[in-house]
């Protein structure tokens, strides 16, 4: 076994290249990635590092190509192992993109390339994330922080290896590039509610602030409360809490309150609360609201009528 050492020469004998280990090897000796300037005669000198030495020896030439598509590619959230939806929510910081990479230089070692956008950006076919290299017909993963909050992304991916050569782009999820390949939504956030369009009605009627429920002569009264919510996180629901109290009594954010059903972010929100009447005399009422989601995280409270809450001040609806 003899220590190799390799040269390449033009048609006229300069030295174009030259190299005693391989990487990583002592003994064999590589010439890698060399490109080719022009048409013609090159010549390979196989030779011994060391003067006099002598053995057997295996010399190759091997035309670089560019590697295989990626195959196999996955969206995954943190852990590596959970895979996320076509158009689910990564809950995670950490969105780990995986794909199996290949090379037809057996000896060659590729890496994994993404492009990662918002969806409402086309691909630009230049890589935003990448991965180490691995030998060929291994799996390359790349975990990427910091992407976008509350914003849809689309992704696609392709194998390079260290000559620069790089295989076609792969599209992620067999969707339309308009579709949601993901979102990431890893700091939740607390909806809100538009004060300026609390209401309160009595079927369709809209109450005048400080009117009366109209006409219930001491009966069971349905006011229905109703506000437009909103919530930056990508597909919560929300419902409005309401907190009527009667105008002798403060807020106190945990007594007689009230949600209604569902609805998506935009969208607006009710819920109707039976009033019945006390035995002696009308009842004057005030009430505010807030927005909650569906992991009960809640908005402010927002005062109905633009009058004041202090206890007996004023009135935002009457049950007679």
């Amino acid at each position: 076994m003899f220590d190799a050492y390799l040269a390449l020469h033009d048609s006229l004998g300069a030295v174009l290249a030259q190299n005693d280990d391989c990487p990583g090897q002592a003994g064999p000796s590589c010439i890698l990635g060399f490109r080719v300037p022009t048409t013609g005669r090159y010549v390979i000198e196989a030779t011994t590092l060391a003067a006099g030495d002598t053995g057997a020896f295996v010399l190759s030439a091997v035309r670089e190509r560019a590697p295989g598509t990626p195959q196999s590619i996955a969206q995954l959230r943190g852990d590596s192992t959970t895979a996320i939806g076509i158009g689910q929510t990564n809950s995670d910081s950490v969105t780990v993109f995986r794909a199996a990479v290949s090379d037809s230089n057996a000896r060659d070692s590729v890496r994994l390339e993404v492009e990662v956008v918002p969806v409402t950006s086309p691909f630009s076919s230049t890589a935003s994330h990448q991965s180490s290299y691995v030998a060929v017909g291994q799996t390359a993963w790349i975990r990427a922080r910091g992407l976008t909050e509350n914003v849809a992304h689309h992704w696609q991916a392709r194998a390079c290896d260290k000559t620069a050569r790089c295989s076609a782009w792969v599209s992620f999820g067999g969707n339309s590039e308009a579709a949601t390949d993901f979102l990431v939504n890893a700091v939740p956030e607390n909806p809100s509610i538009d004060a300026l369009s609390l209401n309160q009605f009595i079927g369709a009627t809209q109450i005048a602030v400080g009117g009366g429920t109209g006409g219930g002569l001491g009966s069971q009264q349905a006011v229905t409360f109703k506000a437009a919510v909103s919530d930056p996180d990508p597909g919560d629901v929300l419902v409005i809490e309401v907190e009527p109290k009667q105008t002798n009594a403060a807020f106190d954010g945990t007594s007689g309150l009230s949600r209604g059903t569902g609805v998506a972010s935009g969208g607006t929100a009710s819920v109707a609360v039976n009033f019945t009447a006390p035995l002696l005399g009308s009842t004057n009422y005030h009430w505010r609201a807030r927005a909650c989601d569906q992991t009960n995280r809640c908005s402010a409270w927002a005062s109905f009528g633009g009058n004041s809450d202090v206890v007996t001040a004023a009135t935002d609806f009457h049950v007679p």
